[in-house]
């Protein structure tokens, strides 16, 4: 990443913007609207006007999933963007003074104007005019992935026509992934029509013992047993996480999953295995998968995959007509 661009990113980190994506994108245009950063803002339709100042709500299934600002200070667009992002009063100076910095404003007059994608932000600024001729246009909007950023994975659970596509991110050793195994998934698999489902291996270095069970649980997969087998890690973690060696445990769980452990084994020191692994694992980094699980609805990564606003906040807009992708491709057409 661009330091330039780095400095936005820094900037909504700070702002604690990063761990709240969605917090009022995914929100009516009234409560978006409604937020105490905008007030002053006289609203018609879906655009909010003060001064010098606009603010077009991008909606798609009655949710906001992009904000158009048009000012002539920094500030406002700092506020624009913070307010899209759910964050308080507090956190507005942090932003306005990256965007005041004379290489990120250098950056943003270029030809392309600066793009940032990162810290769960879709986000471009453009910067034209100088003193009091100054325009800045901004726009910041969900980040959803197509299908094709995906890695391959052959881990699927779920019928292909399913409304719902989640991919989860996980690792073997990580608790949190247990949770998520023993609450929202076993909900998730129970109802094949409605979710379909797509598990990605994402190891924590930290964990000795993640990559050796994901290689496992892929020597599962080659006998069409993973799901069964993955239960079974998770399941047992107590007895295998703090092993020196734990593949004496995986063979263990290949017989109790009906595998024909000869093979299993064999599967244990071939590359293919690891290799699907790695491929996987380097995949979540580029998009920008930090921890485990991370947890993806139709493209959108979620804040908490538990919560049920959000789900259907997501269904909401991956699912109109138009959607969220081509509301967000128009605006960007344009920008």
């Amino acid at each position: 990443m661009n330091r330039v661009i780095g400095l936005v990113a820094g900037a909504l980190l700070a702002a604690n913007l990063g761990s709240q994506a969605s917090a009022q994108l995914l929100e009516t245009p009234a409560v978006t609207a409604a937020q105490p950063l905008l007030k002053g803002f006289r609203a018609g339709g879906d655009t909010l006007t003060r001064g010098n100042t606009t603010l077009t709500l991008d909606v798609a299934g009655g949710r906001v999933v992009g904000v158009l600002v048009q000012a002539d200070n920094p500030q406002d667009v700092a506020r624009a963007l913070v307010a899209a992002w759910g964050g308080p009063e507090k956190n507005v100076a942090a932003v306005a003074q990256a965007l005041g910095r004379d290489d990120l404003q250098r950056e943003a007059r270029g030809a392309q104007g600066l793009r940032d994608d990162s810290a769960g932000t879709l986000l471009r600024v453009k910067l034209n005019g100088t003193g009091g001729a100054q325009r800045w246009t901004a726009y910041t909007a969900l980040l959803i992935f197509p299908d094709r950023a995906f890695p391959a994975t052959a881990n699927v659970q779920g019928s292909a026509q399913a409304p719902n596509v989640l991919r989860v991110f996980s690792d073997f050793q990580c608790p949190y992934c247990k949770e998520l195994w023993d609450t929202a998934h076993a909900k998730w698999a129970a109802q094949p029509s409605v979710y379909r489902v797509m598990h990605y291996h994402f190891p924590l270095s930290f964990h000795k013992n993640a990559e050796p069970a994901a290689i496992a649980s892929e020597c599962a997969a080659e006998q069409r047993k993973f799901w069964p087998y993955a239960d079974l890690l998770f399941r047992h973690t107590a007895e295998w996480t703090g092993l020196p060696s734990a593949s004496a445990k995986f063979s263990e769980y290949a017989q109790a999953a009906g595998l024909n452990v000869t093979a299993f084994q064999t599967c244990l020191t071939s590359a293919a295995p690891k290799a699907v692994v790695r491929a996987q694992q380097a995949a979540g980094l580029k998009l920008g998968v930090q921890g485990t699980p991370t947890v993806y609805l139709n493209g959108v990564q979620l804040r908490n995959y538990s919560d049920e606003n959000e789900l259907a906040a997501v269904r909401a807009v991956t699912a109109a007509s138009p959607g969220a992708v081509e509301v967000i491709a128009a605006r960007l057409k344009r920008f």
